[in-house]
């Protein structure tokens, strides 16, 4: 396998090379897990954690429902070596294009503009298929807490507005989503994911957002750089 140091240089002549190349079997896995420390050479966090794997991730949903919305977020992932393939990390996200009705004037709303917001927490679970091929399946099973507001555009209401409290406001509850997709191993640190999966929610209360505006099926994409 060519070092990463000859990528680059590989790249420019066969691309198709380049694929193969940054492709991770489960004997490359292996050996970087077991690999010994030579005599003279200092052992490294990676070494003395059996971390096989860790990835930063950015990414974007699209949910397939009525009153069509989305979900950005960011993640990171780590993958020990005594798991497999499996991968467990943190992520976050924000909910972005969500329906916000919330019956008052223009003239109130234009006054002091605000909108929905909505964040999401959640512990995610990916379990990577088949990673000898270049393209090969991952599935994903996240939980975790949503909490959804009012964002105004201002930092204090403009003379003559009044903003509700905001214990009137916020509200939270429990979420939890499953997918199922490819990832396509682009370069030796660099991964991409399509996935597609379904988004189950508790109710929230916050005025002028649906009770679940994430619920349903979804399809994401996301963009990974890294150890893998």
């Amino acid at each position: 396998m060519p070092r990463l140091h000859h990528v680059g240089l590989v790249s420019a002549i066969m691309p198709i090379t380049v694929l193969s190349a940054s492709v991770s079997t489960p004997s490359d896995s292996a050996a970087r897990c077991s690999r010994p420390v030579t005599p003279g050479e200092s052992p490294t966090v990676v070494d003395e954690l059996g971390v096989r794997s860790a990835h930063y991730d950015l990414g974007g949903s699209v949910r397939l429902a009525s009153g069509m919305g989305g979900v950005r977020s960011q993640r990171l992932m780590v993958g020990l070596c005594r798991w497999g393939a499996l991968s467990f990390g943190l992520s976050h996200g924000t909910g972005q294009g969500i329906e916000f009705v919330t019956n008052e004037s223009i003239a109130a709303a234009h006054a002091d503009p605000h909108r929905a917001a909505i964040d999401l927490f959640a512990l995610e679970l990916q379990g990577d298929l088949d990673a000898q091929s270049a393209i090969h399946p991952i599935v994903s099973v996240s939980v975790g807490h949503m909490s959804s507001g009012w964002q105004y555009s201002y930092a204090s209401p403009p003379a003559g507005s009044t903003r509700p409290a905001s214990a009137l406001l916020n509200s939270a509850t429990a979420y939890g989503s499953a997918a199922i997709g490819a990832q396509f191993n682009l370069f030796s640190v660099l991964r991409a994911d399509v996935l597609g999966g379904a988004t189950f929610m508790g109710a929230v209360s916050t005025p002028g957002i649906a009770s679940h505006p994430l619920q349903g099926p979804f399809v994401s994409v996301t963009i990974g750089i890294g150890k893998f």
